[in-house]
């Protein structure tokens, strides 16, 4: 089974996904977001996401990046993403954000099924606040970037581990090569937890990374310490 993630502005790795994805269908989970501002802009990304992909149908689709600004027409993004979800053009809802309170506001709406955060040892706030406010709203979690964007490189494969220990539904990794692929689906399938002692450790190299760079990492974005 092949779980695909994609994020707005992947027109290009769409319709190359599209040419392989229209002859396995049945064998992936299609997850699409997309950042936009209206009603109208959402139905676009959607039809224009089965177009590039070559389906009638996308698994989870949801409102990318959500903040204050593009929660000021949730309403409307929401009444498109259900009509999408009336015609079977997309199965269930997502929303993703990396800022604490937005996410949440959105997702305390009851209207989304699958919530998308970030989860590694750099981003240990957001995860650890998101993850209880899913699981009693009973949604799906999806945890992004695992290895912090490629920053936290101390130890990756101790990285994946811990974000796989998580309470969490799925972890959507990037990956480059195939090396990559091997290596990551290698330590899934022979997952086992972190110790407490693993634990420490990884988050003692974290906020090492912190105090080195004089700054800290929160959800893809570097704010200064005062």
């Amino acid at each position: 089974m092949c779980i695909r993630d994609s994020s707005y502005g992947g027109g290009k790795s769409e319709q190359k996904f599209g040419r392989i994805l229209k002859m396995r269908r049945k064998e992936c989970i299609l997850h699409r977001r997309y950042f936009c501002r209206t009603g109208k802009e959402m139905a676009e990304a959607i039809d224009s996401s089965l177009r590039n992909l070559q389906t009638d149908m996308i698994d989870i689709y949801g409102i990318h990046d959500i903040t204050r600004d593009t929660a000021i027409n949730l309403q409307a993004q929401l009444e498109a993403l259900k009509k999408a979800q009336s015609a079977g053009k997309i199965r269930y809802l997502a929303v993703s954000g990396h800022r604490q309170a937005d996410l949440i506001k959105a997702m305390e709406t009851n209207q989304f099924d699958v919530v998308m955060v970030a989860a590694n040892p750099l981003d240990l706030d957001i995860a650890r606040a998101i993850i209880p406010v899913a699981k009693k709203l009973d949604m799906g979690i999806i945890a992004m970037k695992p290895f912090a964007g490629g920053l936290f490189t101390e130890e990756p494969g101790m990285s994946l581990r811990y974000v796989l220990g998580q309470d969490i539904s799925v972890a959507s990794i990037g990956m480059k090569t195939v090396e990559e692929v091997e290596e990551n689906t290698s330590i899934a399938k022979t997952f086992r937890s972190l110790s407490p002692k693993g634990v420490g450790r990884i988050v003692g190299a974290s906020r090492q990374f912190n105090e080195e760079t004089g700054q800290e990492y929160l959800s893809s974005m570097w704010i200064l310490r005062s």
